[in-house]
């Protein structure tokens, strides 16, 4: 028998990876020396882009200063009563009237009796007591919507919506001028005459005598001279119609 022993060459130490890499190296050199470029060692990096950063918008601090108002308390005295004045005698919801205050006259109701001197000297809506002090009524300062509830009616009077109303539809303003036909009772003629205020007038008619003396007494003494409400109403005792005919 015959035995044949091969001895293979020693392996090589060098990694496939450093293999790899002569050889690429040795066509690399082969290929430059035939002319050709040379193969680029390492790749070109792309250019860069540079990057802009936006800028942060400006802001700008806008101081808002605000001043309050001061708010002044004005403190008024109440008006008091005084000989002369106009005066409403609350005794109940449907009972109001209407008094003139004069030194040493009284009021005699069923709560009792009042002298005008407890009246003078007091603040309006005061609370009077009668002489024997079981009674009392409210003094009260006049208004459209009192002289209203209070007057006697004469005729079939106006209340404040009606009132109200007509003032509305007729624009009346401080400073107008305001022509009545028939006084009546006098509701809506003291209604326009607070509308209209101490620049405006009234002229209001009322042929009716009677009516008419009751009414220029009203008018006396809520604007305290008869002067005053004979400047106001205007009195035509005939009761005629003037009809312009064609």
């Amino acid at each position: 028998f015959f035995f044949l022993m091969i001895r293979r060459p020693p392996r090589s130490t060098q990694s496939r990876s450093s293999a790899a890499s002569d050889v690429y190296k040795r066509q690399v050199s082969t290929q430059s020396t035939w002319g050709e470029p040379e193969a680029a060692t390492h790749e070109e990096k792309p250019a860069e882009i540079p990057i802009v950063e936006e800028a942060a918008p400006v802001q700008e601090k806008i101081e808002i200063v605000t001043t309050a108002p001061v708010q002044q308390v004005v403190v008024t005295e109440p008006e008091l009563m005084k000989e002369g004045d106009a005066v409403i005698v609350y005794e109940e919801v449907s009972r109001m009237d209407l008094i003139r205050l004069k030194l040493g006259a009284q009021l005699s109701n069923k709560y009792g009796t009042f002298r005008h001197e407890d009246f003078i000297g007091r603040p309006f809506g005061s609370k009077i007591t009668s002489k024997n002090g079981r009674g009392f009524i409210y003094a009260l300062k006049p208004t459209a919507t009192l002289i209203t509830a209070s007057i006697p009616h004469r005729t079939q009077i106006l209340y404040d919506g009606d009132i109200a109303t007509i003032l509305l539809q007729l624009d009346v303003q401080p400073g107008a001028t305001v022509l009545e036909s028939g006084t009546g009772s006098g509701s809506l003629s003291f209604g326009i005459a607070s509308a209209v205020g101490t620049k405006g007038k009234l002229v209001t008619y009322e042929f009716n005598k009677e009516r008419a003396e009751k009414a220029r007494e009203l008018f006396a003494c809520l604007l305290y001279t008869s002067d005053a409400a004979d400047d106001l109403l205007c009195v035509d005792l005939g009761g005629r119609r003037i009809i312009k005919k064609k």
